[in-house]
């Protein structure tokens, strides 16, 4: 279980995932990282995330040692991309805001028939979303989402075959 860092300023080729080298984007962190490891992101906004999945070499977590992804501290870090997809098992992704202007927001599963279990949706915002807050596909265990928050958008949870523990 080690302590990974992203940083706006880090580099992912010489960085080490170190909080004094940390990595430049969470995709290179989800390729590097353990069970029961936490990667925090650094204060600031990120446009770089788009997939934390296993096909392009994402690691999953276990349900002894999910892998959590979460501001460092209390830093404010935003997320303003196309839309973050999760496609690994046992994360955690806490404190995140989610800013996706005219876009949809968070998918869980749903890609190359890739079914996620025990994703956890903690503490997020989500503003200015344009379609879904969290999209939610064919997880075959328990996906939860607990404290979130929306502020100048509505907040839709669309789900299907969604098991809730």
């Amino acid at each position: 279980m080690t302590d990974r860092f992203v940083a706006t300023t880090g580099n992912d080729t010489t960085g080490d995932g170190t909080i004094g080298t940390p990595w430049a984007t969470v995709t290179h962190a989800s390729q590097n990282c353990a069970a029961g490891d936490t990667v925090y992101l650094r204060a600031g906004t990120y446009t770089e995330i788009k997939n934390i999945r296993e096909a392009i070499g994402g690691v999953s977590g276990t349900e002894a040692l999910p892998i959590t992804l979460m501001p460092y501290q209390d830093e404010e870090v935003i997320i303003t991309t196309w839309g973050l997809t999760i496609h690994v098992d046992w994360w955690t992704i806490k404190g995140l805001i989610f800013d996706f202007p005219n876009r949809s927001g968070m998918a869980i599963g749903e890609v190359d028939s890739f079914s996620c279990e025990g994703v956890r949706v903690h503490g997020c915002t989500f503003r200015n979303l344009y379609n879904v807050g969290i999209a939610v596909r064919d997880c075959t265990n328990a996906v939860s989402y607990t404290h979130l928050r929306a502020h100048e958008t509505v907040l839709v949870i669309s789900y299907a075959v969604f098991c809730l523990k």
